[in-house]
């Protein structure tokens, strides 16, 4: 007859429920850090294609706060808010965006809007693990190996044995 001996699961899933409970806000952290390096980016691609006449647009790209949609939590970098600018109606920054990104009829687009979302993504992604490696050893884990190995709680993962009687 064969037995299955399993090792060490009471330990593991009290580290899986330590995970679990600060993920709702380590997710919200992990956002909002990704969120500074896009706005960041943002910036930066809007000042070197030239587009700060007022810097109205320019100071209104923000984060959204972290926000459930479709089941997925998430955050929005854009231009916010409306420039007046001594019209009688004002202008959405969107706007101002949209158009300075993909041009109108007499003059072509810059894409700025889409040079800032690649080149800011990976620093992005670098901020966001960065969020949750600290989170990680605030526990007590600790990250195990290079960026493709799984995580390691306590440094210690159990174990199983099959033994054929």
């Amino acid at each position: 007859m064969a037995r299955f001996d399993v090792t060490g699961m009471t330990e593991t899933i009290r580290d899986l429920h330590r995970l679990g409970e600060g993920v709702g806000t380590t997710a919200d952290a992990m956002l909002h850090a990704a969120g500074e390096v896009m706005v960041q980016g943002w910036q930066f691609q809007a000042a070197r294609h030239g587009h700060i006449r007022t810097g109205a647009m320019y100071d209104s790209i923000k984060q959204t706060k972290p926000r459930t949609l479709k089941g997925a939590r998430q955050i929005i970098v854009y231009p916010m808010g409306k420039d007046s600018n001594g019209r009688n109606k004002p202008v959405r920054n969107a706007e101002k965006g949209f158009v300075l990104n993909y041009g109108w009829s007499r003059k072509a687009g810059t894409h700025w809007a889409e040079e800032a979302e690649e080149n800011a993504a990976e620093p992005a992604q670098d901020a966001m693990e960065s969020v949750m490696d600290k989170f990680i050893q605030s526990i007590g884990g600790q990250r195990s190996g290079g960026a493709a190995t799984p995580w390691q709680t306590g440094g210690f993962t159990g174990g199983a044995t099959y033994h054929q009687e």
